[in-house]
């Protein structure tokens, strides 16, 4: 049994939440966004398979008021790439455990700093 790019991306996806924002959001509540259709290389007929596969080896999930994307390091060389999107910004990074720390303190941070806000 082979193992798709995207479920190895949605694993790391996994881990990330269930290590770092332990608490504040589960995986279960994620929403996948639908898988982009990979890209022919120039020159390629139509009607040829792309060389990875048919889809694209990036995963885009939505939780809370965030977007986060993982790329493959086929589609992001060379080690791949992860990117919080959210209100303020953006926070990127190389598909690193060092980075799922930063860009999981991060949203700690700022959930807890949105979460002492008045709203009137």
């Amino acid at each position: 049994m082979t193992i798709s790019a995207r479920r190895s991306l949605s694993r790391h996806v996994r881990e990330f939440m269930e290590l770092e924002l332990r608490g504040l959001y589960r995986f279960d509540d994620v929403a996948f966004m639908p898988a982009e259709p990979a890209i022919l290389p120039d020159g390629w007929p139509e009607y040829r398979r792309p060389p990875l596969g048919k889809y694209r080896e990036l995963v885009l999930i939505r939780f809370g008021l965030y977007d986060l994307e993982v790329q493959s390091p086929v589609c992001h060389p060379p080690l791949g790439l992860i990117m919080l999107t959210h209100a303020d910004g953006v926070e990127t990074g190389p598909l690193d455990s060092t980075v799922w720390k930063r860009i999981g303190k991060f949203i700690r941070h700022r959930e807890r700093k949105l979460a002492h806000v008045d709203v009137a």
